[in-house]
């Protein structure tokens, strides 16, 4: 979306990014205040405008004459982004059942997985032999495609409970909903800014065939981690599985740190690509155990909020980091460390009440 908006206008590298950064910043505040919309317009209304805006934006990439129409069009694209997940995981939640939330929230994030994949693939393609222009257009043909598929699917009806800040701001603040929160802000924050490490030193270093195949490693990673990932959530403790995943990430990071070599940088994406995965497919099968039906609406933005507060600081702070410290070897041990403490507190949700 950047390099198309500085190549169409003119607003510059910082206006363009602006836009994607009012993209995340409405996501994160809508995570925490969506439930006041979803219980306004019901379940199915929430899916199905989320699931537009996303559609409406595209559009409105197809003619971005006016700054301020695309930075509202970008803060409306938040709420339903936020809408549309929030809604999506709570019916999934509903549909599966106690013993399935695991399996359940693989197939849904493994489905996005694949989605993005594909995305990324035929948009590459259409920009290679076409142009950006083309591209948007092309999404905002699908996406629509989609919109209909979603106001066609029937959807059960849930009573929900009225949404309260009070109880949202205790949930992601105390107990469960605080260590899962810990969770997913450090797993976003360290994706964002060791991916981009990842990249610009593989490139400088090995060249950008390395590159392509070392952070496709990332991507590709994250398609069976999440299906089988969530299988392996329901058939032993989720907490243990959460804490090996660290580890592992933990382990990898640390070896990169002390040799940045070929060899670990390969283990530590695909370390790193599980981890980032698998992270959120936990988080929401364990909302799913410690939340009643009624109030995971409320648990799961309470819950998310974290994890998009982690990929608005990356966003925004990620290049500053790497910057600021001046090697490769420091962020990977940092974050190498963090994850190693992350595999410890995973244990306290064993031990942490109910949502």
């Amino acid at each position: 979306m950047v390099p198309y908006l500085m190549a169409s206008t003119d607003w510059g590298r910082i206006g363009s990014s602006a836009v994607l950064a009012t993209v995340y910043f409405s996501f994160l505040f809508w995570r925490v205040f969506v439930s006041y919309s979803m219980a306004a317009l019901g379940e199915k209304a929430s899916l199905v405008l989320g699931g537009a805006t996303y559609t409406l934006f595209a559009l409105a990439l197809l003619f971005p004459h006016d700054f301020y129409a695309i930075l509202a069009a970008a803060a409306v694209w938040g709420w339903g982004a936020a809408s549309f997940w929030i809604s999506s995981c709570s019916v999934v939640l509903d549909l599966s059942g106690a013993g399935r939330y695991g399996s359940a929230s693989g197939k849904l994030y493994t489905a996005t997985n694949v989605g993005q994949a594909i995305g990324v693939l035929a948009l590459g393609l259409l920009i290679g032999f076409f142009g950006f222009r083309e591209s948007i257009a092309f999404a905002v043909i699908t996406s629509a495609v989609g919109n209909a598929a979603s106001a066609l699917t029937h959807i059960r009806g849930n009573v929900r409970e009225k949404p309260n800040l009070w109880t949202i701001t205790r949930m992601g603040l105390s107990g469960k909903g605080l260590v899962l929160g810990f969770l997913l802000f450090a797993s976003s924050l360290g994706y964002g800014v060791l991916l981009g490490i990842f990249a610009e030193h593989v490139a400088s270093g090995y060249g950008f065939l390395s590159l392509s195949l070392i952070t496709l490693l990332f991507y590709l990673i994250r398609i069976p981690s999440s299906l089988v990932g969530g299988w392996v959530l329901d058939k032993f403790p989720r907490p243990a599985i959460l804490s090996a995943s660290f580890a592992a990430a933990s382990a990898s990071l640390v070896a990169i740190a002390l040799s940045p070599n070929q060899l670990f940088l390969g283990a530590g994406a695909l370390a790193l690509g599980f981890q980032a995965s698998l992270v959120p497919v936990a988080s929401m099968a364990i909302v799913g155990d410690a939340a009643r039906p009624e109030r995971r609406h409320m648990a799961l933005g309470a819950v998310y909020a974290w994890r998009d507060l982690g990929v608005a600081l990356a966003l925004i702070g990620g290049a500053a980091m790497r910057s600021f410290s001046g090697s490769l070897e420091q962020p990977f041990l940092f974050f190498g460390m963090a994850y190693g403490a992350c595999a410890f507190l995973s244990f306290l949700l064993t031990k942490t009440s109910e949502m």
